[in-house]
């Protein structure tokens, strides 16, 4: 039985927030250069393409955006273009295929592959020149995975995404149970959510868990790691352990099972 460990719950989510994407480092391609201090109206143009999270992160993005535009008034300016997640890569490619190349962009796993075609650039140099991620104050293990060479970054962590679990103590007061805390098992997570669950028949008026990230393969990918196994290691999917094997299909009945209490918010009635 697996239990939940704090330490070992931040260590493994820190770590899928890189590898899922949860960390997204923003790429450069080759076309782009360290700007040069410039005077007046010659300030280096940098296009800059992000997906969209929404109205409140894309503001705090765009927050930022100007607040840097005015400190590098005459020597940068940054044109920032938000685009769904589902036009996103088409849109790069497209921008490739022209040669009409943004200069920075967001990129998730699928950029592993413009990595590979020589389409970024090694930005290790302009990290080191900059003083960036020093090693007693940002935990720089976690970038290993986008040092594609074993060596350099060809991207620049934007966040870290950590997966965390929430209880409400009111809904665990009225069913009379205890808190959730480091020796607790999954398997009690899952118990809890079911009673917590009020029905009525089809209908339910209380849902005892929202499994959140965990509904998403990168969020799946967390929780696999907290119990000591991956779905994926860098270069293949780990079919060759059977122990792996029995893990995971483990892992994916107990995400089912918790499921049925997972609330759809969509067919909550008034």
């Amino acid at each position: 039985m697996s239990h939940i460990n704090r330490r070992r719950l931040l260590a493994t989510t820190g770590a899928a927030g890189i590898v899922a994407a949860g960390l997204r480092p923003v790429a450069a391609s080759p076309s782009f250069s360290a700007p040069a201090v410039v005077r007046g109206q010659d300030a280096a143009k940098v296009r800059a393409l992000v997906w969209s999270n929404g109205p409140v992160i894309d503001g705090h993005f765009e927050d930022r955006l100007k607040k840097f535009n005015e400190a590098h008034q005459g020597q940068v300016e940054v044109n920032l273009e938000f685009l769904p997640y589902d036009q996103y890569w088409q849109k790069l490619q497209l921008a490739y295929a022209s040669g009409d190349i943004y200069d920075v962009y967001f990129w998730d796993v699928q950029a592993y592959g413009h990595y590979k075609k020589g389409l970024l650039l090694d930005v290790q140099p302009l990290i080191d020149k900059a003083g960036l991620f020093k090693e007693d104050e940002y935990p720089t293990a976690m970038f290993d995975p986008w040092r594609f060479d074993g060596k350099n970054l060809y991207g620049v962590p934007e966040n870290f995404q950590t997966t965390a679990l929430y209880y409400n103590k009111d809904l665990f007061d009225a069913a009379g149970i205890s808190y959730p805390d480091n020796t607790w098992s999954y398997d009690q997570i899952v118990d809890a959510a079911t009673k917590m669950t009020i029905r009525s028949g089809d209908r339910v008026s209380q849902w005892g868990m929202s499994a959140g990230v965990l509904g998403i393969w990168w969020g799946l990918q967390t929780l696999s790691w907290a119990k000591g196994d991956a779905f994926f290691d860098k270069v293949k999917v780990n079919d060759d352990d059977a122990k792996v094997r029995e893990n995971r299909l483990k892992l994916l009945n107990e995400i089912r099972e918790a499921t049925r209490a997972v609330a759809d918010f969509s067919k909550i009635q008034d």
